[in-house]
């Protein structure tokens, strides 16, 4: 897993309903660790966690 260091911002938080200050990061995640393809199956993803309620979500890139 390859972390960024996070970026603290103001964001709207889905949970809160508010505009709050959110931790983003940029992470490669493994989409089926258990398939025969596993080493091929990774994709940037956007994680962002929310610093009032704890929420996290992530978002694949590709997808964005």
């Amino acid at each position: 897993m390859i972390s960024d260091t996070p970026d603290s911002t103001a964001e709207h938080c889905s949970a809160c309903g508010a505009e709050q200050s959110l931790d983003i990061s940029v992470e490669i995640l493994t989409e089926n660790p258990a398939g025969e393809n596993a080493a091929f199956s990774r994709e940037p993803y956007r994680i962002v966690e929310c610093r009032v309620c704890g929420t996290t979500t992530k978002t694949r890139m590709n997808d964005a």
